[in-house]
């Protein structure tokens, strides 16, 4: 769930969200796993309230453009 959504004071749901969502699909489909998926729902709502957005784990063999746009989405 993008932060917007999860902090309302930061305009609750609107098209930022559905940006974050390309984003967080983007690493799943790269990686073949969802990012902090092996987490409780309530850490992972907290790390994305309270850390930097998550990355790329692994960059080898993704080109630049790849990498920013993901970058980009988050």
């Amino acid at each position: 769930m993008a932060p917007q959504v999860l902090d309302q004071e930061k305009g609750g749901y609107c098209q930022k969200a559905d940006v974050w969502s390309i984003g967080i699909t983007a690493i799943e489909i790269a990686e073949g796993m969802v990012p902090n998926g092996d987490e409780t729902e309530i850490n992972i709502m907290m790390n994305i309230l309270n850390k930097d957005p998550p990355e790329l784990c692994r960059y080898e063999g993704w080109s630049k453009e790849f990498q920013a746009f993901v970058k980009d989405c988050l």
